[in-house]
């Protein structure tokens, strides 16, 4: 007899095998939280004394440094200043306008001529602003405040510049406030020499850093009595 074959059947297909299962969503992790500083230590009493007073003698000891630098600039640029005005006929010669001994009036804005002049000099470089502004005041500012010059403003009709070239003109408002600074200097005009001496004096003020301080060029200017 022949043997008799038999099929295997195959197993029937799992439902869920094709079923797509989803993963599980992922947890975003939590940010780190930053670490915060330590908390300085409280100053008992005599720390707080200690660093208030080394504080103070560290101002103390700058501001001394500073000084010492205003007056060795001071020290240099005092005789090119005086030379520079000394060889300026302008701020020297006189001229009589009705029987008035007057001397010119300089134009608007002459200080920013002398500044710039001063600020290129070799010895000036390193020096503040400041400095080269208190020295010009110190000079100018003498300048500008004499009597003859006061009555060069009530007289004359022109300005000039620092070679004697006429620019610009003396206005109203300059005229009038030139008449009030008179009254108050009439009669007292400085006898020679004084007005160097003043002028030396106040330069020395500076050296000291005691001289009156600007923010720039044009307070400077704002400041000087009938300058304008």
């Amino acid at each position: 007899m022949r043997p008799i074959l038999t099929l295997k059947k195959k197993p029937a297909p799992d439902p869920l095998a094709s079923v797509a299962i989803p993963a599980e969503p992922v947890q975003p992790a939590e940010p780190a939280k930053p670490v915060e500083p330590a908390k300085a230590a409280k100053q008992s009493p005599n720390e707080a004394q200690a660093a208030k007073e080394a504080r103070a003698a560290a101002n103390r000891l700058l501001g001394q440094e500073l000084a010492d630098r205003r007056r060795a600039y001071s020290e240099k640029l005092k005789p090119l200043l005086e030379a520079y005005f000394s060889d300026k006929a302008i701020l020297h010669e006189t001229v009589l306008i009705d029987g008035a001994e007057c001397l010119r009036p300089l134009a608007v804005g002459i200080h920013k001529t002398i500044f710039a002049w001063l600020r290129e000099q070799p010895d000036a470089q390193g020096a503040s602003n400041t400095l080269l502004m208190d020295l010009i005041k110190a000079v100018l500012g003498l300048h500008v405040a004499q009597p003859k010059y006061l009555a060069g403003l009530l007289n004359c009709q022109d300005r000039f510049d620092l070679d004697g070239n006429a620019t610009g003109v003396v206005k109203d408002k300059q005229r009038e406030r030139a008449e009030k600074a008179w009254k108050k200097v009439q009669n007292k005009t400085l006898p020679a020499g004084e007005a160097n001496v003043s002028t030396r004096k106040a330069i020395a003020e500076l050296e000291a850093g005691k001289g009156k301080q600007f923010a720039g060029v044009d307070a400077l200017m704002a400041d000087l009595p009938a300058a304008d």
